[in-house]
């Protein structure tokens, strides 16, 4: 079981798609059912494309999160002892959240991002979301975690290119198992990819002067692919 591999953490997070048809109450109960069984108690979550089906009422209806950005329910953030978060909402306006992002994000501490379309995906090409890399660049971005595009990868980039001193982004792969892509051609950004079809899922550690971070993969057994540390910046 994975929420027993992982052991007592403080945040779970999804980064979008939780359901697959946004308006139906049917797959909402799923959702609600599955969860009741892990007994999570703090979760945060980035709206997907699916979850935005049917004007995303029930989305916003279902969770309760602070009212501190431009959509409610769908773009905020929140702070954590060593962290700032910021949820991003990838299906309304991106120019706007920009704005938005350069207002939220001056602090000194580290600064994450969550967000459901991904900047550097493997499979699609996502380049009109690929716009949030220049604000991510001037804000100083640490770390970019995202969803929708099935294929787990990982890159850092700075100034649209490879730079080992840039932004850390990693997409999450498919947590659910049940929907996985193959990648179709190379993409210049590519670094770390796990392209096989078996449930992605990330543990996170943050420190005042660090955050860990460990990918792992349930295949037969529950194996680690992916290991990384950000340190603090001077």
């Amino acid at each position: 079981d994975v929420y027993d591999f992982a052991g007592e953490f403080d945040l779970a997070y999804i980064a979008g798609d939780i359901v697959d048809k946004g308006n139906s109450l049917t797959h909402w109960d799923y959702f609600d059912y599955t969860m009741a069984k892990t007994h999570q108690d703090v979760m945060v979550t980035s709206i997907g494309n699916h979850d935005a089906y049917g004007k995303s009422k029930i989305y916003e209806n279902t969770f309760n999160y602070p009212e501190n950005g431009l959509f409610s329910e769908r773009n905020f953030y929140f702070d954590l002892p060593y962290a700032r978060v910021a949820v991003v909402d990838t299906e309304s306006s991106h120019s706007d959240q920009q704005v938005w992002l350069k207002e939220t994000m001056d602090v000194n501490k580290f600064k994450i991002v969550l967000m459901h379309r991904s900047v550097y995906p493997i499979k699609y090409d996502g380049s009109y979301v690929r716009s949030f890399s220049d604000v991510f660049d001037e804000l100083g971005v640490d770390l970019v975690l995202s969803g929708h595009d099935h294929i787990y990868s990982r890159t850092q980039m700075k100034n649209n290119q490879k730079d080992d001193n840039g932004v850390v982004y990693i997409v999450g792969g498919s947590g659910s198992g049940s929907k996985y892509y193959n990648q179709s051609t190379e993409r210049y950004w590519q670094d770390v990819i796990y392209d096989k079809n078996n449930p992605v899922f990330i543990k996170i550690k943050l420190s005042e002067d660090k955050i860990d971070i460990k990918s792992y993969a349930v295949e037969n057994e529950i194996k680690l692919i992916d290991t990384l540390t950000i340190e603090k910046s001077e």
